[in-house]
């Protein structure tokens, strides 16, 4: 992974990222703001402390799993916005989703 070239791409985007070749909380966080488009705020610098503490033990090393994973995540909190599960399901999607919790129509309406 050329992180130089991530970084400089960051910093040319208005990040401000050092250009030194290492992936740290700064980068990371300027990668959750730049995927997101939120820009820098205090959920992307948090975010880009666990990254740095915690991508490497779960295998998120490479270009290819931090771009899939920071995409994916991207769209579940609305571009790094929302930290908090939405919770709107109809029953019917709560039958699909926890069907240990939900296991009929009845469990799902209240």
């Amino acid at each position: 992974m050329d992180v130089r070239a991530i970084q400089t791409a960051l910093f040319n985007a208005r990040y401000p990222v050092a250009i030194d070749g290492n992936l740290g909380p700064q980068t990371y966080g300027a990668l959750f703001g730049f995927v997101g488009r939120a820009g820098k705020t205090p959920l992307t610098v948090a975010l880009g402390a666990a990254a740095d503490k915690h991508f490497a033990n779960a295998g998120l090393v490479t270009t290819l799993r931090m771009r899939h994973a920071l995409a994916q995540w991207a769209v579940e909190t609305r571009g790094y916005t929302r930290m908090e599960e939405d919770l709107d399901y109809s029953a019917g999607r709560l039958i699909e989703v926890w069907p240990k919790r939900f296991p009929n129509l009845a469990a799902a309406m209240p």
